[in-house]
């Protein structure tokens, strides 16, 4: 809890002083902390739920193309939930795409009204 303050308060600084470089690493820092994950490449794939180092492959591999963050991930198969679950059924049971598209809101277009 000190320890969050305390890089919450360097963030604060770095970005009064303008040290923008500074207050993003002590930024990622802070996210590792509360996260309990220390950053390596893969790291944000590792924080969506059912991904591990060991299926993390089928996750990168996208279907067709490479994708190299979560967020160009989202923007593959955004409103597209049937390409999402074809391209991981394989690898993952539904219930962990489930977990995954619902974390980064792929499934938006499937409520039905």
């Amino acid at each position: 809890m000190y320890m969050t303050n305390c890089l919450q308060a360097m963030i604060v600084i770095c970005s009064d002083r303008e040290w923008l470089n500074s207050a993003l690493q002590a930024q990622l820092l802070l996210q590792m902390l509360v996260v309990g994950s220390w950053s390596d490449i893969d790291a944000p794939f590792l924080m969506l739920p059912g991904v591990t180092r060991h299926n993390l492959k089928f996750v990168l591999s996208g279907g067709r193309r490479a994708v190299r963050c979560v967020p160009e991930l989202h923007s593959l198969y955004y409103r597209k939930y049937i390409a999402f679950v074809t391209a991981l059924r394989d690898h993952f049971q539904l219930q962990q795409i489930r977990e995954v598209s619902d974390c980064m809101c792929i499934r938006l277009t499937l409520i039905k009204y």
